[in-house]
């Protein structure tokens, strides 16, 4: 068979007739090491070392076993994935499609091998997640959506969303199931999030056991005892507990309340968005992003993801029973909305990012561009519109082949409504006659109905005093609760929405900018054509 592993060359793989080297595969190992590994922590680094460049046997499995023949390649698959096609060519001599799709086939016959559906065996469940991150960034169809459920049911009869398993564990081993329970966390949400639905897993089930922060370093196979978590500091774990924080406040304000209790007060939702902001600072500490590259690229992720969630408070992903958020003066809802877009576009493009390309699919900022345009919808000054509009323009054009199922899938529909409207919009106000930008009557209007100037984008560090009723819609933010000390790290402050917003008044309900996003999230499920989705 074309790519297969041949039983005299274990480690050369037949690519089209010509075979790929012992070396090759050393180099994407390495390129699995750097790229991959940092980004998605689900193994030890270690450990793998050994096994895939010394050539010694796996933790304890004998040699030739089909675990570990497994997790290899699917390391070799997520790594090829990640390769562009000058790389591919200087590799394999072949186009990168070639080479990702062999790479495919070869992992998922050693998955079959390995009979993954049925094994109890952690390091073949290690490959199988494994996988489905590399198929989840060379393929936008539902399909990996549809087997990831298939990783938590495989998880469960694992007992990995247990703290305590009912059988002893090794401190490794221990280690090594919150990590990779963890990693199925984040491609969970990450999926939910790609198609506005409903995630699988509780926000309880990740929270309750967390892996360590901690250096591959500070663990090995045969350790005897637990090793002690650093509280602050960045770590070898840091992208990934950053990253776990991030979805497990996604799961409490993101869905509808079906598959477990949403959070409605804003008051609620604005501090544990806020607690997310101290955890990654906490995290960061001590970063070198000026000196180390995904240093910067984790701090920059984080400062997305902040920004993200502070849309998500206030303009949910799906319907919510009685919620009504407050206003937002001025224009800083639009402004942090097209801050995302603008800055997840500034980081697919920047040099020091060229290793994490290929998780374009992971972050789509496909929210923070409904939200812009359901601002602009409802945009009356020409000067705002104007201001925005090209970015928003752009992350239009870029996101529609990256979204979930394409241009053709359920966001795109509505988003592509939203953006005709938003046109309309924008023609109106070019035609209308204007004084300096603003209406004609501008010069009639009262103080109150003068456009309010953007107040600044970037608050410090919020102190994060607890709530006496976490459930309560009246609660409003005092001022000493918004005030703030500085990250230590030289990491500076955090653009935030906070003090724009009218914590007293919930009377949104007829805005229009709220009311055009409501309408963009029915339309999710009121314009599907399901004969357009790839089965």
């Amino acid at each position: 068979m074309p790519g297969s592993i041949q039983p005299d060359e274990p480690g050369l793989l037949v690519l089209g007739g010509v075979l790929a080297s012992r070396e090759a595969e050393r180099e994407l190992f390495r390129i699995f090491l750097h790229r991959v590994d940092p980004f998605f922590k689900i193994l030890h680094g270690p450990s793998l070392n050994a096994f895939m460049i010394n050539g010694k046997s796996y933790l304890d499995y004998e040699p030739g076993h089909a675990a570990p023949r497994a997790l290899s390649h699917a390391i070799y698959y997520a790594a090829a994935g990640s390769l562009d096609d000058e790389e591919c060519s200087r590799i394999f001599k072949k186009n990168r499609t070639t080479v990702v799709e062999l790479y495919r086939k070869e992992s998922e016959t050693a998955l079959a091998q390995a009979d993954f559906m049925v094994s109890n065996d952690l390091t073949v469940l290690q490959a199988f997640v494994l996988f489905l991150l590399a198929s989840r960034t060379q393929d936008q169809t539902r399909r990996t959506w549809t087997m990831l459920s298939m990783a938590v049911r495989i998880a469960q009869a694992l007992y990995l969303h247990l703290p305590d398993p009912p059988f002893t564990v090794s401190p490794f081993e221990r280690e090594m199931r919150r990590r990779l329970w963890a990693g199925i966390g984040f491609l969970d949400v990450e999926s939910s999030l790609d198609r506005a639905s409903e995630p699988m897993m509780h926000s309880a089930w990740v929270e309750s056991h967390p892996p360590l922060n901690i250096n591959d370093s500070d663990i090995s196979f045969d350790m005897e005892t637990t090793p002690i978590a650093q509280a602050e500091g960045f770590t070898d774990m840091t992208f990934t507990m950053i990253v776990l924080k991030a979805q497990y406040i996604s799961r409490l304000i993101n869905f509808s309340g079906v598959a477990e209790n949403t959070v409605n007060s804003i008051a609620m939702r604005q501090h544990i968005v806020i607690d997310f902001q101290h955890s990654a600072s906490r995290y960061l500490q001590h970063a070198q992003p000026d000196k180390i590259a995904f240093h910067w690229f984790t701090r920059a992720v984080a400062e997305l993801i902040n920004s993200s969630m502070q849309l998500i408070t206030l303009r949910p992903l799906q319907r919510i029973p009685g919620f009504v958020p407050p206003p937002v003066r001025g224009d800083r809802l639009l402004k942090i909305a097209v801050d995302v877009l603008k800055k997840s576009n500034n980081l697919r493009n920047d040099p020091r990012s060229l290793s994490w390309h290929w998780i374009q699919y992971t972050f789509v900022p496909w929210h923070a561009l409904a939200v812009a345009l359901a601002e602009l919808c409802g945009c009356d000054e020409l000067t705002l519109m104007e201001k925005f509009w090209a970015p928003v323009d752009q992350a239009y054009k870029r996101l529609g082949s990256l979204v979930a199922d394409s241009r053709k899938g359920a966001l795109w529909r509505p988003m592509e409504k939203m953006m005709t409207q938003a046109n309309a919009k924008r023609n109106e106000l070019l035609s209308s006659p204007t004084v300096g930008g603003y209406p004609s009557n501008f010069q009639g209007m009262s103080s109150s109905q003068v456009p309010v100037c953007a107040q600044s984008d970037i608050c410090a560090p919020i102190t994060l005093a607890p709530l006496t009723d976490q459930n309560s819609e009246t609660y409003i933010p005092t001022t000493a609760e918004m005030t703030i000390p500085q990250v230590d790290g030289g990491l500076g402050p955090w653009p935030c929405v906070w003090d724009a917003i009218d914590f007293g008044n919930s009377g949104l309900e007829n805005e229009m900018s709220w009311l055009n996003y409501e309408n963009f999230i029915g339309g999710f499920y009121e314009n599907i054509d399901y004969s357009l989705i790839d089965p």
